[in-house]
């Protein structure tokens, strides 16, 4: 398992130097473009190896500096792969035979070139949609507006189709009505807007959805993550709307959200005469998400490990935990039913002999028959001679108890007494 671990850590080791000399390369500009893509093509090749044993080295050696370590990885590969996406796509890569990358054709008739690049394909982004609610409206708009509307390579019916296959709910219903006069992008997208772009209800709805935002019964990544992208994002579409929130009310409204072990942690942080701002707001709350991130994380993790013990010992445990809790519950006696020790059948069935010696193994108050560890006992002294013990502990030669036991009681165990 360490020689696994060694090996996992040195390919993480080779892929942050690889990163850092073609970093340092690009900066330099000491690199041509044909090696420019022989590099991120190795860098590309060993992150996602790299990528695919991070699980492996997270259960090997569980260590929250591993995780850290990969997002920090992740990110200046990220960095670096657009970097050099960038200048593939904006200068011309010659190669040292002189030989361009670029196919050049030259048209005779309008001696115009044409010129092909390769460019790597993104995955498509996915149309947002919109379901009819007044808050999601402007959110909405912008999103397909930019990604559709203000498109000029569409047509009209194009456009129509992408905003039909984009509408959900109440908002889809609303196209349904002008099919039969046969819509058209333009008509179908003022009908959105005259519905719901409604200025004072949109207003009043992002100020209802910030005011009753759910107040935080535990400590959660997602819970805390969504409180803070919920609040901006309803901000940010007030504010297109011509409407600005005070960034103190936003502060106290977030704070009565909170449950009452972030709310102490967020309290430590405040200076004493000083209001916090709005965006130390944000930041804590993201900080402790991720806090929470990492203790779900590793709850997890105890759990999966939990699952690896053979079933016949999680089994066994659960047997004698089971057995364990109902034997203490039982009589000490006869082990079957649940009485005190004074009510046994069996217990009064042994001679006082017996009794005292079933007693003194069981380690309980000769006097109340009971466990109660090194608090006084409280349970009355025996009927018979008034020495403290039990009554049902009371030997016949002692039947006549003394004047000056009767008096002043005597604190030591009579049972030893009267065994020697």
């Amino acid at each position: 398992m360490a020689d696994r671990v060694k090996y996992l850590l040195q390919k993480r080791t080779s892929l942050k130097s690889q990163i850092t000399t073609l970093s340092n390369l690009i900066d330099k500009g000491s690199i041509n473009n044909a090696t420019l893509k022989l590099r991120i093509a190795r860098l590309t090749e060993l992150y996602h190896a790299f990528e695919e044993h991070n699980d492996e080295l997270a259960m090997a050696d569980p260590n929250d500096a591993h995780h850290d370590e990969f997002v920090a990885i992740q990110e200046r590969f990220y960095a670096i792969a657009g970097k050099i996406e960038d200048i593939l796509l904006d200068t011309p890569n010659t190669s040292n035979s002189g030989n361009s990358s670029i196919e050049t054709r030259t048209d005779n008739s309008e001696n115009a070139s044409v010129v092909k690049t390769r460019r790597i394909k993104l995955p498509e982004a996915p149309l947002p949609t919109f379901d009819g609610k007044y808050e999601l409206w402007m959110s909405f708009k912008n999103a397909f507006q930019n990604m559709i509307g203000s498109r000029t390579d569409l047509s009209d019916i194009d456009k129509l189709h992408y905003l039909k296959s984009a509408l959900t709910g109440e908002a889809a219903n609303k196209t349904r009505i002008l099919e039969i006069d046969g819509i058209h992008y333009t008509k179908a997208w003022e009908l959105l807007e005259r519905s719901y772009e409604v200025k004072r209800i949109l207003i009043s709805r992002h100020l209802s959805m910030i005011t009753n935002m759910t107040v935080l019964e535990r400590e959660t990544s997602s819970a805390l993550s969504k409180l803070a992208d919920d609040t901006q994002q309803h901000v940010a579409s007030l504010k297109a709307l011509g409407v600005s929130v005070g960034p103190e009310m936003l502060v106290h409204m977030l704070e009565s959200k909170l449950p009452r072990i972030t709310l102490e942690k967020w309290e430590l942080t405040l200076e004493r005469d000083e209001f916090p701002k709005l965006d130390d707001m944000y930041e804590f709350l993201y900080k402790t998400a991720v806090c929470a991130s990492k203790r779900e994380r590793s709850k997890v993790t105890e759990i999966e490990r939990d699952k690896g013990e053979p079933s016949a010992k999680r089994k066994c445990c659960a047997t004698n935990r089971a057995f364990i809790l109902n034997a203490s519950r039982n009589c000490l006696a006869c082990k079957i039913k649940r009485h005190p020790l004074y009510l046994c059948d069996k217990f009064k069935r042994l001679s006082v002999p017996k009794r005292i010696e079933f007693v003194k193994g069981a380690k309980v108050c000769y006097n109340c028959l009971r466990s109660h560890r090194d608090t006084p006992c409280k349970f009355s002294n025996c009927t018979i001679c008034q020495k403290r013990h039990n009554t049902l502990l009371h030997l016949e030669n002692y039947a006549t108890a003394s004047k000056t036991s009767a008096t002043k009681p005597s604190m030591t165990k009579p049972e030893a007494a009267q065994t020697e």
